[in-house]
């Protein structure tokens, strides 16, 4: 490349020159029209005689005062919005106490009040093509000699750098590398795009061929498969981290500020606090052959995750080699190399049966807890009591805190279905043989009209569970007597009326002894007019005899219902109503109620499990990457 004149150099100058007037003067034009039309739109809406010509310059008097109700106003701002949101903290504050706020808002009000409140800026991404950059550096000039750029593109991975140098003078006018901070490893630089490109490839649950084609139909640099896989181990290793120190740094204090507040309970002597909570184990695939599993422990008061852990029977990486060794595309002294450098990162961390996953899971969580200063003294948990068993034989049948016992409490939306499963077994069991031509076969005997019939089943399962959850925090004798009750009364009829256990009065759900209190009433109200009437009369009640000698009774036009009306009946034969009443024994047992007075649920591991299986779809291939990945996302949220 030649040298420039100097005269090309003065040319080019006042080139740039002539044009930075240009773009001042159009400025200053653009700013005066606005300004035009600003008092245009001020004046024309007045009425009556015309306002004076606004003054070039205002007085000096004018601008002070101005200022002054200008930091006025700002004051008065300032002052309403610290008592607004004083009175919006007081308001949360009290609601907190009295219980009105939801779960979700409780857990958004503790991390509120915990600290963190920055408003977090986000930086946009755009897609733009090769061609629009060269035509938009085809219009810039250098900043030191005015000469024309070039623009040249580096791809890593995803991810692409952008360099503009000059072509006269070689200077490098800007360089997009030096400005990204990069996560560096040992022996790996990780992009941020390129970060994020793989983990929305992983929440989605696809993999590296779903983001080769996607690359390939957007026409962008892809990375290979291996850097593909090395990106999801540190998008795991990252989200992991910043989990988990989350759940140590925020949602443990503010549990333990929830329980000394809200409940009076405060740590030991050792700093530990005694907590309740859920837990609850999710599988990737329905049956006993998931590869993947996982399980989280919730507080059962304020909603917020306290640990989790997930398990793998499989590794993505491991299969992967073993088909390369055994097509030999690979020797045994490579895959043995391999294989030491792969122990640290591999996701194989379970061997056993799929349903044993949720108890391995239970003791790993709990032999951990005082870790993190608590421990699950109160474990709320489905009909399932495999993980309960095996945390009762840690330590030699001692539990996992030895002098602390675990209380097991009931969910009571599992002890809910327990009667509907209850009523659907034992309809399917009990059959009758039949001869017809084509040989013999079986009748369900229990199901039909006027049976148990699904609608009925159903009704007796929302029954049994109004009569546990209207009797939350009371005893178990008023639990026990709700349910018999609902038994009783669907099993009465005209000829046997069985309703002593239901509720009396005239606002009582049982319409038997509702019609009683309405008849009780209309009797004691011509009572009340007989009397009067005699009263009226000169005559007493105890004169009014009957021509027989018996005294009067008025008459009542009130007609008690039949139970053939109720919206749940059924007659069975007593044998078969027998067998009815044993599950109405098993299910009302007091060691079940005693459980179940909390009224605490699995919900919030339900919903949990919703959302990570929501990203880490069931009908989609995953990996355990892919799961942990996942869970560590939505653990982190709530």
């Amino acid at each position: 490349m030649g040298r420039v004149s100097k005269k090309v150099l003065k040319r080019r100058e006042k080139i740039a020159k002539d044009r930075i007037r240009l773009i001042a003067g159009y400025k200053e034009k653009q700013t005066l029209k606005n300004r035009e039309s600003n008092l245009e739109v001020c004046v024309t809406p007045q009425s009556g005689p015309l306002p004076s010509p606004l003054p070039s310059s205002p007085p000096p008097l004018q601008t002070e005062v101005s200022t002054e109700t200008e930091e006025t106003t700002e004051t008065e701002e300032t002052t309403e919005t610290e008592e607004t949101t004083e009175t919006e903290e007081n308001k949360e504050s009290e609601e907190i106490s009295s219980g009105v706020l939801s779960s979700a808002r409780k857990r958004k009000l503790l991390f509120q009040s915990s600290g963190d409140s920055e408003n977090r800026e986000t930086k946009e991404n755009l897609m733009v093509n090769v061609d629009i950059i060269h035509k938009m550096t085809q219009c810039l000039c250098c900043e030191y000699c005015y000469g024309k750029t070039t623009v040249s593109y580096t791809n890593c991975a995803v991810q692409c750098f952008i360099k503009v140098v000059c072509n006269d003078c070689e200077r490098v006018l800007f360089d997009s590398k030096p400005a990204v901070t990069p996560r560096k490893t040992e022996k790996q630089t990780f992009y941020p795009m390129t970060m994020s490109a793989v983990y929305g490839c992983m929440v989605e649950g696809m993999g590296y061929t779903s983001l080769l084609r996607m690359c390939a139909a957007l026409n962008i640099n892809c990375m290979n498969s291996n850097t593909f896989i090395k990106y999801k181990n540190e998008v795991v290793s990252v989200t992991c981290e910043k989990t988990r120190a989350h759940l140590r740094e925020e949602s443990v204090p503010a549990i333990v500020k929830y329980y000394g507040e809200e409940l009076d309970r405060h740590p030991d002597d050792e700093g530990i606090l005694d907590i309740d909570v859920t837990f609850d184990g999710s599988w990737h695939t329905r049956g006993h052959t998931s590869t993947l599993g996982c399980a989280a422990v919730i507080d059962a008061h304020t909603g917020l995750v306290v640990d989790y852990d997930t398990l793998s029977k499989k590794c993505t990486m491991c299969t992967r080699m073993n088909t390369n060794l055994k097509k030999k595309k690979i020797q045994q002294e490579q895959y043995e190399e391999w294989k030491q450098k792969h122990l640290d990162q591999c996701m194989l961390n379970f061997e056993g049966s799929s349903g044993a996953m949720e108890e391995r899971l239970a003791v790993q969580l709990w032999g951990r807890s005082t870790d993190i200063k608590v421990r699950y003294c109160t474990y709320i948990g489905d009909g399932d009591c495999s993980a309960y068993r095996a945390l009762q034989q840690i330590n030699n049948n001692q539990g996992p805190y030895i002098n602390h016992q675990i209380v097991k409490e009931e969910c009571i939306n599992h002890v809910h279905k327990r009667m509907g499963t209850a009523l659907r077994k034992l309809v399917q069991v009990t059959t009758m043989d039949y001869e017809t031509k084509g040989g013999t076969k079986k009748k369900k005997v229990l199901s039909g009209k006027g049976k148990l019939s699904e609608p009925v089943i159903e009704k007796l399962q929302s029954y049994y569970g109004k009569a546990i959850r209207d009797n939350v925090g009371g005893s178990v004798a008023d639990m026990k007597k709700a349910i018999w009750a609902t038994f009783y009364h669907c099993t009465s009829t005209d000829s046997q009326p069985r309703h002593n256990l239901c509720p009396h009065g005239e606002k009582s759900w049982c319409f038997w002894n509702r019609a009683i209190a309405l008849q009780e009433k209309e009797r004691e109200e011509k009572d009340r007019l007989q009397r009067e009437k005699e009263e009226a009369l000169g005559e007493s009640s105890a004169t009014c005899v009957s021509f027989y000698g018996n005294p009067k009774k008025p008459k009542t036009s009130f007609k008690m219902p039949s139970h053939k009306d109720m919206k749940v009946f059924f007659s069975l034969e007593k044998s078969d109503l027998d067998k009815v009443k044993q599950l109405y024994i098993r299910l009302a047992d007091e060691d079940l109620l005693k459980r179940c007075l909390q009224g605490k649920t699995q919900n919030p591991n339900e919903s949990l499990h919703s959302r990570v299986w929501k990203y880490c779809p069931k009908t989609k291939c995953s990996d355990a990457l892919g799961q942990e990945n996942t869970y560590n996302a939505h653990c982190s949220k709530r």
